[in-house]
């Protein structure tokens, strides 16, 4: 207690003396300043909000704010502006319609410590920004990814056995499975140490990436700060992460091209591949430029979803599944790609999933270029806007009953609803697509297994409450459960 009573002492003398001079030299004079702030919670004298932000599930807390004082929140953190957003109408009127304001990222001073400075979801609007956008539709793009279906097929036929041999250890499987498919889809190689490092990085990541996680993010002067000072421990987390974020972009550069050159070019296909020899016939410097970009651009992908909790939790969506897979499909196969269209119960579930339990509760902050005013209300230059994901996804207005997973809400007449709104619009971003990888592991694991809780002593199923871990990243708390194989896929995992 005596530390942290130092911390905030310290830090609060600092905060006073450095917002006195920044409200006394740096006042705005926009014609905007005349309108209220949107309401929030009371802030204290120089503190301002900082002691109302949970430190666990924050999406929760910014959620009942939202039922409180509407869908546009704000409140600060040692006077820096942080504007909470409730709606998907908002989110889509702020980041969508006036994108030329909303496009910025806060500086998230942590993640540059720990080495996240080549991070392209974290990279400040500019030149090098839309740079790395042009590439990232260029060779990230849904028509792009067809070309790497077949590493798709193969790993998960691969984690479908593993999932046969050893189901005890199902959530190594397929942690590992998408990490691998993911470097191979990347990185046109298979390696276990950039997949290990990838996983390492992704747990630093999780606990750093909501604004106010660390206090340095909102006063970039602690940075600054002896180590020895109390409260400086985030230097010491930040310099043990950055042997992980630091390492990535280059380290999966420098495999891809070595892989290439020991190997057969169209054998090592890879979205790095196809760079590389799109920049090929560039001077060496302008090359040399653009392999940096690569490599930052092909560290950021991330993937998958819960959606087995769901299934343990939910037998009856397994069964209607199963149904469906065996009306279009039949036995003696494995799903397809080509099937997906004729499976809508199964986009239904991925559409449940990612709207059930969002991957980025809190999604990826943004922040203002300038003043801007939205229902009345003054958003300030330089304030951090987060969209509330997990609210928007939790409407009841839009989706009855939202802690159940229920993906009928996304079917009528036997097809999706295009009037119930598609949760990958919010879950992932505004606008992105949805891996076919997704898809095909959805079907194939619901294909290939009924998973169920384990059974305990008493030759009761074991079912424990839903449990999500806390963080800008949020997925499932490790849990048992069991992959019973389908008589009629046996004879295929054996293949």
């Amino acid at each position: 207690m005596i530390p942290l009573l130092a911390e905030i002492a310290w830090v609060t003398l600092l905060t006073s003396i450095v917002l006195a001079l920044l409200l006394k030299y740096t006042r705005s004079k926009s014609p905007l300043r005349h309108l209220p702030l949107p309401p929030g919670p009371k802030p204290l004298p120089l503190l301002g909000n900082i002691l109302d932000i949970p430190t666990t599930y924050q999406w929760r807390t910014y959620a009942e704010w939202s039922t409180k004082y509407g869908n546009i929140v704000h409140v600060t953190l040692f006077g820096k502006p942080l504007i909470i957003l409730g709606s998907a109408k908002a989110a889509f009127d702020l980041f969508e319609k006036q994108s030329s304001t909303y496009s910025d990222r806060p500086l998230m001073q942590m993640l540059l410590l720990m080495g996240y400075g080549w991070s392209f979801v974290l990279m400040q609007y500019g030149t090098r920004w839309r740079r790395y956008r042009r590439m990232m539709h260029q060779y990230f793009n849904a028509s792009s990814v067809e070309n790497y279906k077949p590493s798709q097929v193969t790993e998960i036929r691969q984690l479908l056995r593993k999932l046969h041999n050893d189901p005890k250890n199902y959530f190594k499987h397929i942690r590992h499975s998408m990490g691998t498919l993911i470097i191979r889809v990347v990185y046109g190689v298979n390696d276990d140490y950039l997949v290990t490092v990838n996983e390492r990085a992704m747990a630093g990541v999780a606990e750093t990436m909501n604004p106010g996680s660390f206090w340095v993010d909102i006063m970039p002067f602690l940075k600054y700060v002896p180590n020895w000072i109390p409260g400086a421990g985030f230097k010491r987390k930040a310099r043990e992460w950055r042997k992980d974020g630091s390492a990535i972009p280059g380290y999966g550069l420098a495999v891809a091209k070595h892989a290439i050159a020991q190997s057969d070019h169209d054998a090592l296909q890879s979205i790095v591949a196809d760079m590389l020899d799109r920049i090929s016939s560039l001077d060496s410097e302008r090359q040399a430029e653009e392999e940096v970009t690569i490599g930052d651009v092909a560290a950021v992908i991330s993937s998958i979803s819960s959606f087995i909790l769901a299934m343990m939790h939910y037998p009856e969506v397994q069964e209607k599944a199963y149904a469906e897979l065996m009306d279009v499909i039949g036995p003696g196969r494995f799903p397809q790609f080509s099937d997906r269209e004729s499976l809508p119960y199964i986009d239904a579930i991925m559409k449940e999933s990612l709207r059930w339990q969002p991957v980025l509760p809190l999604g990826i902050a943004h922040s203002t270029t300038e003043d801007s005013e939205y229902e009345g209300c003054l958003i300030p230059k330089g304030s951090i806007v987060m969209a509330n994901t997990w609210a928007i996804l939790h409407n009841p207005e839009e989706y009855p009953d939202p802690e159940k997973f229920f993906p009928d809400r996304f079917i009528e007449d036997g097809k999706i609803n295009l009037a119930v709104r598609d949760p990958s619009t919010i879950s992932f971003g505004y606008g992105r697509r949805i891996y076919n990888t997704f898809f095909m592991t959805v079907a194939s694991i619901l294909y290939t297994y009924t998973i169920r809780p384990p059974m305990g002593p008493d030759g009761k199923p074991i079912i424990k409450a839903v449990k999500m871990t806390s963080g800008s990243l949020s997925f499932p708390v490790p849990f048992d459960c069991q992959f019973e194989p389908r008589l009629s896929v046996i004879p295929l995992l054996r293949d």
